[in-house]
C-alpha cells in the first residue's frame, strides 16, 4: 500500500478546518447528514443507490486515514524565519505552556501570601514599639504630676489644682488603654510563637521517629534525665526544637550507658575462678626410642643390630 501523503498546513484557518474535521472523525456520531440528503434532493437518492450496489470494500482494503496529530503546520514570521511542526508537538507545547502557567500562578500566589504576612508582621512590631514608646512617656508624665500634686495648694491656686488633677486623671486613662492593646500585642506573639514551636517540634518528631530506633515517650524520658545531669533545665528541654541535639543526646546516654556496664564487666573479670591450665598428655613411648636406651646402656652388637633393625 502506498504511504500516505502528509498535508501542510499554511494558515490558522486550514489549521481551525483540520481540527474540526478531526474532531468529526473520531465522533462519528455528531457528524451531521449531508446537507442535500436531509432537504430531499432526488439527485442525491440515485448516487446513494450507486452506493449500495457498490461492492463492500474488505477491512483491509480501506485507505488510511491521516492523524491529525501527524499534520505538519507551516507559517513564516514576519521576519522571514520558516517553521514546521508537527500537530502532535504543538500540543505538546501546550501542555507544558499551561503546566508552567499553573506554577507561576502557584508560586506567585504563595510569594503574596508571604509578603502580606511579613507585612502584616512588621505593623504588628511597628504598632507595638509605638505603643511601647507612648507608655513610657505616659508613666513619665503621671509620675511627674504625681510629684508635683502634693505641692500645690488647692486653696490659694484652685484652677492650678484642678487642671494638675484632670491632666493626671486623663494620663491615668490612657495609659490603661495603651497599656490593654500592649498587653493583646505580647499575647498575640507569644501565641504566635508557641504554635510556631509546636510545629517545629513536630517535624523533629517525625524526624526523630526515623532516624533513632524505638524513638518513643519513655525514651523522651530518658534523654530528659540524661540532659538534666548536663545541667539543661525543664524550661530549656521544652523549648528545644532541633533534631540533631537530640542526636546528640541520643548518643551521650548511649555512651554513659556504657560506662556504667564497664566496672561491673571488669570486676566479673576480677572475681571469676580462675581454671587450671590442661596438661598435655605425655606421647608414648615408641620402639624405636626404647631401643636407643637399650644401646645407651649397652652397646652390645646385638643391641645394635636391634637398633639398626627399628630404623630400617
Amino acid at each position: 500500500m502506498p504511504p500516505v501523503q502528509q498535508e501542510s498546513i499554511t494558515s490558522i484557518d486550514q489549521l481551525a478546518a483540520a481540527l474540526e474535521a478531526d474532531e468529526t472523525h473520531q465522533d462519528p456520531d455528531n457528524a451531521q447528514p449531508d446537507a442535500e440528503a436531509q432537504n430531499g434532493d432526488p439527485e442525491a437518492q440515485p448516487e446513494l443507490e450507486n452506493d449500495q450496489q457498490q461492492p463492500v470494500e474488505q477491512e483491509g482494503d480501506q485507505p488510511a486515514t491521516e492523524s491529525l496529530d501527524d499534520t505538519v503546520v507551516n507559517w513564516e514570521t514576519a521576519s522571514g524565519e520558516k517553521f514546521e511542526v508537527p500537530v502532535a508537538e504543538m500540543k505538546l507545547g501546550y501542555m507544558r505552556d499551561q503546566d508552567y502557567r499553573h506554577k507561576t500562578q502557584t508560586f506567585a500566589q504563595e510569594r503574596e501570601q508571604t509578603v502580606q504576612h511579613i507585612q502584616q508582621q512588621f505593623q504588628v512590631a511597628q504598632t507595638y514599639a509605638q505603643d511601647l514608646g507612648v507608655l513610657h512617656a505616659v508613666n513619665s508624665q503621671i509620675a511627674a504630676l504625681e510629684q508635683a500634686l502634693p505641692t500645690l495648694d488647692r486653696n490659694s491656686d484652685p484652677l492650678g489644682y484642678v487642671d494638675v488633677v484632670t491632666q493626671l486623671q486623663q494620663l491615668r486613662e490612657s495609659r490603661t488603654g495603651i497599656a490593654t492593646r500592649v498587653q493583646q500585642l505580647e499575647q498575640q506573639r507569644t501565641a504566635e510563637q508557641q504554635q510556631q514551636l509546636q510545629q517545629a517540634q513536630q517535624r523533629m518528631v517525625d524526624e526523630l521517629q526515623t532516624s533513632i530506633p524505638n524513638f518513643s515517650a519513655d525514651l523522651v524520658k530518658k534523654l530528659d534525665t540524661t540532659a538534666q545531669s548536663y545541667g539543661f533545665s525543664t524550661q530549656e528541654l521544652k523549648a528545644v526544637s532541633d533534631p540533631r541535639f537530640v542526636r546528640i543526646l541520643h548518643d551521650a546516654m548511649q555512651f554513659k550507658a556504657l560506662q556504667a556496664k564497664a566496672p561491673g564487666a571488669v570486676q566479673k573479670v576480677k572475681t571469676a575462678p580462675v581454671k587450671p591450665a590442661k596438661q598435655a598428655a605425655t606421647a608414648p613411648t615408641t620402639g624405636l626410642e626404647i631401643q636407643v636406651k637399650k644401646f645407651a646402656k649397652n652397646k652390645s652388637l646385638g643391641n645394635f643390630a636391634a637398633l639398626l633393625e627399628k630404623t630400617m
